[in-house]
């Protein structure tokens, strides 16, 4: 991962992609707080679609936000240059990543980047909330930094576009729901297992919060 992030790659590419997304659906962005919260910030979200990235990034543009992604990405030259210029880094899943933990604290301490994750770790088959891993939770207290936490609801349906002539004539609306900022609560002498799932929850519930009860899976009726 000696490839530097490009932030002038970074401002150039989100005019095409917004064009792209213009042209596979309707877009609506509520904010629960403006302006943003300033850089260094850790964006939470659910996973549903390959889309996601994009309307989190467009919803929160102009902040610049590294993403940690799965490292199946990476696998080409091409690819793996890209995603590193775009600032976003690998990780393995499934298993403790100390190089991609060791990232997401550099990004967080770099000038003018904040990161963004998706804490249950890939992309959920049936659009629900899934149990999210401790990452983001030890992240966050390890740097005591703000989460912000991000509720995208539609990209699971744009995917259904292509199964019929009918469905290329209808765009579908994604909305992607910024709410309120907030911080974990640090623990008590050393940081355990159980607290870090405690703040897991208390991210995951945010983030239930902005969805429609629909999308809040395991999450639903906190």
């Amino acid at each position: 991962m000696n490839v530097s992030p490009n932030t002038f790659l970074y401002h150039f590419c989100w005019g095409p992609l917004t064009l792209f997304m213009l042209i596979l659906c309707r877009r609506n962005a509520i904010k629960d707080v403006k302006p943003l919260p300033h850089a260094p910030v850790i964006i939470v979200a659910n996973h549903m679609s390959h889309y996601d990235i994009i309307c989190l990034a467009l919803a929160t543009y102009p902040l610049k936000i590294s993403y940690m992604a799965k490292d199946e990405l990476f696998n080409t030259w091409f690819l793996r240059n890209f995603f590193l210029r775009m600032g976003a880094f690998p990780v393995r899943r499934g298993e403790s990543d100390r190089r991609a933990l060791r990232r997401a604290n550099e990004v967080l301490n770099e000038a003018n980047w904040s990161l963004g994750i998706f804490p249950e770790g890939g992309r959920s088959r049936e659009a629900k909330l899934i149990r999210g891993h401790v990452g983001p939770a030890l992240i966050a207290l390890r740097n005591d930094v703000l989460i912000v936490p991000a509720g995208i609801s539609g990209t699971d349906e744009i995917k259904k576009r292509t199964r019929s002539l009918s469905g290329l004539l209808r765009r579908p609306l994604v909305t992607v729901h910024l709410g309120q900022p907030f911080k974990l609560p640090q623990a008590e002498g050393k940081l355990t297992k159980e607290h870090l799932e405690r703040c897991t929850d208390i991210i995951m519930g945010h983030v239930a919060e902005l969805l429609p009860e629909k999308y809040r899976g395991v999450y639903g009726g906190q």
